[in-house]
């Protein structure tokens, strides 16, 4: 019988055996209440419950009530920090005032992955991933007896939570160089164990099971890698991880949270000269406090939450290596350091590697150290991770090689012979061998020897057994690295494919009417081989564009003009400059296409007895370019010339050459193609009507363009 305060108290009778007590949660009102309690039979309490890290200490449960001082110091230095950047203080008031609304339960998933690849498996970094990139990763854990009964003797009786095959998938994206978000969902895959703390009520754990959903986001407010005038500001990184944790896990399957829970952390980490990564994150979790069993005093309050983790950089037969070590563990923010049950501390070792598509591999193994709650006997894991800033680019890097005048060496007598190398150069697209590519070998000693003209051959002199790597450079291609074996007392054949270096220049175009006024609306085209470009207008007037070196045939077409082409050549990083004169379409049509022919309304004269053409003419001719620009399906023309049977044949059959070779020429000057063009004098064989008066010689004479499709 006593005098108490009005309001819930607990009555905790310890009459009963030894090992449980018997608990009584009641209300007293104002006046006098009795409270009796049932000294009956009392369920059966196996022991108490710790990881199954290592051996175990009994707690003490007295002064259970005791607030979280820790925190409140932990905070009141944040916030010192935050008001000093007084951008982020409305974040330190929102956590301030948000913190005390969030609580859990027991949760044996104490461990989540780093969200993003500058972390260890599960320290973060403070360091943030370049903006736009994207960290994907899927872990396997699989856990030995994170959770376990023990006796009073610290003896363990039985395994609450006996093994278990855990995954993690976890997302990480950097949206700004000081912030980046992500999320970590773990699942339980398969688990064995029993759900209870009481014998005589328990029951098998579900064999699996949702984790609780994890989202991170993080604040970098310090970075070790920035630099004024080339030297570093600060001499470590730091940052701020709110941690936010959804119940979407079963808390009875020892899987999730009860509720909403709060873990906001700090982080810190260093690169160090010779590459290793040293990182530190401290943390603080919300929970309302909780016992684990009816009847059972163990208490599962507010953590302060503690992560050491290493990187060291390691290459082993060419291949890069990070070897990780985390040291992960948690405290009670009530009692900090003092009962080994909420003292959970593990270690985890970890090798990854990532490849050049950004795909990475981990895997590693680890234990507990103390065992509270959630710290296992054993722990191995394996992972893939997809980090897009891990990502090396597919585009070979140009190497600019000056070359000598290539030498075919003699391969010095060597002192050591064990093998050679024997190979050949091609051009990537041809296929064709080349010569003189200067071929060298890294780190062998051996001079640089050159591939033989014609074959493309090459042979190295006897070198020792061992990887090489082979420099192989000619002028006009792109230099190309190949790994060879070098065998003992044989000969390795190697062929290599060197890939041509895209040459180019410019051209200006300027495009005229007879008066000499620019022509706004033409088509301005470039044309070689199978290559054709359009060369657009500029805001100036004039006609550019980039264009491959070599020969380009060149054609201007406009409106109401008569089109116009020349032969210009492109050099290399030079500028070709062209003039082309659009003259007017003549009001008669003087040139048709009929069939295979080009018909002259007009014959084309000439001097008497002479090639000389008639300037009269010319205004033919030009008509003739005309149609064949603008008929893309002309391939070839035939230009021929024909006489009467006047004088003798001989000098009847060479003016008609010279005639239909001039015409030719006069084509190639305004701009068609000498390359489609063909001429050839007939004299006079081919007459269209006897020689047998003076009018019909004058239709004989004549010049004919015949076409081929």
């Amino acid at each position: 019988e006593d005098i108490l305060d009005a309001g819930d108290i607990e009555i905790v009778d310890v009459s009963g055996d030894a090992g449980f007590e018997d608990t009584v949660i009641t209300d007293i009102n104002q006046g006098s209440d009795a409270i009796s309690i049932d000294a009956g039979k009392k369920p059966q309490l196996i022991g108490r419950v710790m990881g199954g890290g290592c051996s175990c200490s009994v707690m003490d449960d007295s002064d259970i009530d005791d607030e979280p001082v820790s925190f409140y110091v932990m905070m009141s230095i944040f916030g010192l920090f935050l008001i000093g950047r007084r951008r982020w203080l409305w974040l330190a008031l929102i956590l301030i005032i948000s913190a005390p609304l969030f609580a859990q339960t027991v949760n044996t998933n104490r461990v989540t992955s780093a969200i993003d690849p500058e972390g260890v498996v599960i320290t973060e970094s403070a360091e943030i991933m370049s903006d736009n990139n994207l960290n994907l990763g899927f872990y396997l854990f699989y856990i030995k007896s994170p959770l376990v009964f023990i006796d009073e003797n610290h003896n363990k009786i039985d395994d609450l939570v006996d093994y278990r095959l855990d995954s993690n998938l976890f997302a990480g994206y950097s949206f700004a160089p000081y912030f980046e978000a992500g999320f970590t969902l773990p699942m339980a895959l398969f688990q064995s164990g029993k759900s209870g703390l009481y014998e005589d009520s328990r029951t098998e754990l579900s064999q699996g099971g949702l984790g609780d959903i994890y989202i991170v986001p993080k604040l970098r407010f310090l970075s070790q890698k920035e630099k004024v005038f080339g030297k570093r500001i600060y001499p470590v990184s730091f940052g701020f991880i709110p941690v936010l944790i959804l119940p979407s896990g079963d808390e009875k399957n020892m899987l999730g949270e009860s509720s909403v829970a709060f873990s906001p952390r700090f982080t810190l980490s260093r690169i160090f000269p010779f590459k290793m990564m040293l990182a530190l994150n401290l943390g603080y979790t919300f929970r309302e406090k909780q016992r684990l069993g009816e009847k059972l005093h163990q208490i599962y309050d507010d953590e302060i939450i503690y992560n050491l983790g290493i990187l060291y950089p390691l290459t082993l037969k060419g291949k890069d290596f990070l070897l990780g070590l985390d040291i992960s563990g948690a405290t009670s923010a009530v009692y900090p350091f003092q009962y080994e049950e909420q003292n959970p501390l593990e270690w985890l070792l970890s090798v990854r590697h990532f490849f050049k598509n950004g795909i990475g591999l981990v895997g590693g193994a680890g234990g507990g150290i103390l065992p509270g709650y959630g710290s296992p006997l054993v722990r191995a894991m394996f992972g893939i991770t997809f980090a897009t800033d891990k990502i090396e680019p597919s585009k070979p890097e140009v190497v600019e090689k000056i070359i000598e005048k290539p030498k075919i060496i003699e391969p010095p007598k060597p002192v050591i012979t064990t093998g050679t190398i024997k190979g050949k150069i091609y051009d990537e697209e041809s296929k064709l061998p080349l010569g003189n590519a200067i071929i060298s070998i890294e780190k062998s000693g051996l001079p640089d020897i050159a591939s033989k003209q014609g074959s493309g051959e090459f042979i190295t002199p006897p070198i020792n057994e061992g990887n090489y790597t082979l420099v192989v450079a000619k002028d006009g291609y792109f230099e190309k690295k190949v790994n060879v074996q070098v065998s003992r007392n044989s000969t390795t054949g190697v062929n290599i494919l060197l890939k041509k270096k895209i040459i180019q220049g410019s051209i200006i175009v300027q495009v005229m009417d007879e008066k000499r006024q620019n022509i706004n609306n033409a088509e301005v085209t470039g044309v070689s081989g199978d290559k054709e470009v359009r060369i657009n207008r500029t805001s100036d007037g004039i006609y550019t564009s980039k264009m491959d070196a070599g020969k380009w045939y060149v054609v201007a077409k406009a409106p109401d003009k008569l089109s116009i082409g020349k032969v210009v050549e492109i050099e290399q990083d030079k500028d070709a400059t062209l003039e082309l004169m659009l003259k007017d379409k003549p009001k008669e049509t003087l040139v048709v296409v009929e069939q295979n022919k080009i018909t002259l309304k007009k014959k084309i004269q000439f001097g008497l007895n002479s090639a000389k053409i008639d300037k009269n003419s010319t205004i033919i001719l030009v008509m003739v370019a005309f149609v064949i620009n603008g008929n893309t399906n002309i391939k070839n023309v035939m230009i021929e010339g024909h006489t009467v049977d006047l004088g003798s044949k001989e000098n009847n059959i060479k003016l008609s050459q010279d005639r239909a070779d001039a015409v030719k020429d006069y084509l190639v000057k305004v701009g068609i193609r000498a390359d489609i063009l063909e001429a050839k004098g007939f004299g006079p064989e081919k007459p269209l009507v006897p020689n047998t008066s003076k009018k019909n010689r004058e239709i004989n004479r004549r010049v004919e363009f015949i076409l081929e499709e």
